[in-house]
């Protein structure tokens, strides 16, 4: 999505410069028609996927779909100033340089997210229930599950959290612990875990 933001408006600037013009016939107009059409609908499918999956891949690819449907609106609206308007020769380059950035501006939104989700993000309020109520099945005290980072790397989802266990279990009862829930975790979510384990000290658990 970048290169083709960069080729916009690198492209745009050189018809500025040279005072390009565009001109073209009903036949194109029409192609171009369809064009925006059929690449707005594969981009409302493809975020139709994103959503469904939460898959960044296909948010990239929706905007794909999208970034031809716009180029081809600013061709349409080009070819019709250019058509009826003949002082409005550089508006072709205009509309594309403002194509350009909005490609631009996509292209880091989906980065950005990307980014997160690969790094780590916090997860919503309704995960940590959910994850606390299927933790909670098998270990009934309150392990002040805490530090939940989720990584969606596409093909897997994992999850990274920190509990609290009594500090006299011993590490071989602790580990046994961990195993149990990262297991119930992955059987019900189909989310990877890793625990780290903290000692629950006295005063936390008086409080």
């Amino acid at each position: 999505m970048g290169i083709i933001a960069y080729d916009f408006m690198k492209n745009s600037i050189e018809r500025f410069t040279n005072r390009e013009a565009v001109v073209y016939g009903t036949i194109a107009i029409v192609v171009t028609l369809v064009s925006i059409i059929i690449k707005e609908l594969l981009a409302q499918y493809a975020f139709y996927i994103a959503r469904k999956t939460d898959n960044v891949i296909m948010v990239a690819e929706g905007w794909h779909h999208r970034s031809d449907s716009l180029s081809s609106i600013v061709v349409l609206i080009g070819i019709l100033i250019a058509r009826y308007v003949a002082d409005f020769w550089w508006m072709d380059s205009v509309l594309g340089a403002f194509c350009s950035l909005a490609i631009f501006y996509a292209a880091f939104q989906v980065m950005k997210e990307a980014i997160t989700k690969l790094l780590g993000e916090e997860p919503s309020q309704e995960f940590i229930e959910e994850l606390t109520n299927i933790i909670k099945i098998i270990y009934k005290d309150d392990l002040d599950i805490h530090h939940i980072h989720l990584h969606n790397y596409v093909s897997q989802k994992e999850v990274t959290l920190h509990i609290r266990l009594k500090k006299d279990l011993t590490i071989e009862e602790g580990h046994r612990v961990t195993m149990i829930i990262e297991k119930m975790i992955f059987e019900e979510l189909n989310i990877i875990a890793t625990i780290h384990v903290e000692p629950l000290l006295p005063v936390e658990a008086a409080t």
